[in-house]
């Protein structure tokens, strides 16, 4: 184990933040967050595709190549990662996409990939679409049933449930 491994399993991260989906709705959110912060951040993903984002370095790589971004990974050495990259709704919209089962397969190999080469500390965005409220409640994490009725709801629920069982798994 390297010291950057070392350093973020002992919760003390080091190196770059790397954000995916940093030019969408959420992850420009973060971005700026970080930013304040004066983080050094990554951008992992594809920077033809979005907007300048001042003081981001952009680590041109396509997320749904779990190979392409293990080698990323291990070449930045990032020490944290929000993952808050998914699939881009189309015509029909996002819901019942067939492309949220690559989301989700590709989101798993990203993390577990993240988690071996560097040890660091994730957050990733999960969805309200992952449950299944009453009209007459709230919905409330980890109390309201976890009841997907779209395809990217469920891919979203499937994701968080392989990555609970990857986290026991690498410690």
């Amino acid at each position: 184990m390297d010291d950057n491994q070392d350093a973020n399993r002992k919760g003390g991260a080091t190196g770059p933040i790397a954000v995916t989906g940093a030019s969408g709705f959420v992850g420009r959110a973060v971005v700026d967050a970080l930013k304040r912060q004066g983080s050094r951040i990554l951008a992992l993903g594809n920077p033809a595709s979005a907007p300048d984002l001042e003081g981001v370095e952009w680590v041109p790589v396509d997320l749904l190549d779990p190979p392409t971004v293990k080698v990323a990974l291990a070449q930045h050495k990032p020490g944290a990662l929000v993952h808050a990259a998914w699939a881009r709704s189309e015509g029909a919209g996002l819901w019942n996409l067939e492309a949220n089962w690559a989301w989700r397969d590709a989101s798993s190999a990203l993390l577990r990939s993240f988690w071996e080469e560097t040890g660091g500390h994730v957050v990733a965005c999960g969805t309200c679409a992952e449950y299944n409220p009453t009209p007459e409640s709230n919905c409330i994490e980890d109390v309201t049933p976890i009841a997907p009725t779209s395809l990217y709801g469920r891919a979203k629920a499937e994701l968080a449930d392989r990555v609970r069982q990857d986290a026991q798994a690498l410690g």
